[in-house]
């Protein structure tokens, strides 16, 4: 049985990134040697919260970074790619959509408003089930449309694939971008500066020079793949801040934060990216679906115990006295607090 996810997942998401938020790479030491690409964990808006209420929310995207990178493109206007099979948990639909939306800015093409894709509420493993929701299911699509208007002006976005037809040269070509790379290391593309020479030669294969009518191109999941810090620092800390997620969600957030803040007796400042001294925010992700895209020589990092070792480790050298953890599955010799124990009221009802 699908259902839609409670809103809690997006909302412990934030309130985790607010703090301390470690992603590792599988390596030999999981918190060395982490991969620069796209932001999974953008910073923070700055002093930009429109309300007290959601410390989350931030004004819509101005970057001169990426604003430079699509200035420099040469856009296609008869070619229009979609970024319609993002799954996955939260970070991974996130990455998904701005790898998609990357390549789509160095193949100088339109975009069709990102979707997503349930995944199994029964069985997190399966996540390809076909069933797809609009952007505003996690995200929030005018602030991802005006932050394209300001930043990257170059890039048409259509509403729906529907909008296309009668347009079209064919059917829906589909594409996974890495595929026109050879020997692409686990740390993605060496060379994305030749990326768009490579498909714009993988095109005219399909459709020739000169195609009558407008072309479609069905991007296909890409994860990870586009080293982001190759467009530099400025564009790569800006860029995951073109997603914004739903308002009720960050709003959600807030109060847990707050409440988790009265708690420690703690005063917050929200206006603040950074909370000092306040909590250390971890995600135990230790699902029987965590390890089936690993080599088995990595399956150990999918382990409760392995994980907690390390978050042991950083916690302590945090110097932080309390740790937020969000954990899918609950183990018998791990005592925490719940939000339902942090939160009463509307807002459990939320929750809920």
């Amino acid at each position: 049985m699908i259902r839609l996810p409670a809103v809690v997942r997006i909302a412990i998401f934030l309130a985790i990134s607010s703090s301390v938020v470690l992603y590792f790479h599988i390596a030999e030491d999981p918190f060395h040697g982490t991969r620069k690409f796209i932001n999974l964990y953008p910073p923070a808006p700055q002093s930009n919260a429109t309300s007290p209420n959601d410390a989350f929310d931030f004004l819509p995207l101005d970057s001169e970074a990426i604003r430079s990178i699509c200035a420099d493109t040469e856009w296609n206007p008869a070619l229009v790619f979609t970024c319609s099979e993002s799954v996955g948990g939260i970070g991974n639909i996130r990455n998904s959509i701005l790898n998609c939306m990357r390549f789509a800015i160095s193949a100088g093409a339109a975009l069709v408003e990102p979707t997503i894709v349930l995944r199994n509420d029964a069985d997190s493993a399966e996540i390809r089930t076909g069933v797809k929701m609009d952007m505003g299911y996690m995200l929030d699509p005018a602030h991802f449309r005006e932050s394209l208007r300001l930043s990257c002006p170059g890039m048409k976005v259509y509403d729906r694939i529907e909008d296309l037809k009668g347009k079209a040269f064919h059917d829906p070509i589909a594409l996974l971008p890495e595929s026109l790379e050879e020997n692409v290391p686990s740390t993605g593309l060496v060379h994305p500066e030749k990326w768009r020479e490579s498909f714009d030669a993988w095109l005219r294969q399909h459709v020739g020079s000169t195609p009558e009518g407008t072309v479609i191109v069905n991007l296909q999941r890409s994860y990870l793949t586009y080293p982001i810090y190759s467009d530099g620092e400025n564009f790569a800390l800006a860029f995951g801040k073109l997603l914004k997620f739903r308002a009720d969600t960050r709003i959600l957030a807030t109060k847990t934060l707050l409440a988790l803040a009265s708690n420690a007796s703690y005063s917050p400042d929200l206006s603040q990216p950074i909370l000092p001294d306040f909590f250390f925010g971890a995600h135990l992700r230790t699902e029987h679906d965590a390890q089936l895209g690993w080599p088995a020589e990595d399956w150990v990092y999918g382990r409760y115990g392995t994980q907690a070792k390390f978050y042991f480790k950083e916690t302590l050298a945090s110097g932080l006295k309390r740790v937020y953890i969000y954990i899918y599955s609950l183990h018998r010799d791990l005592k925490i607090s719940s939000d339902r124990r942090v939160l009463s009221g509307p807002s459990l009802g939320t929750l809920e």
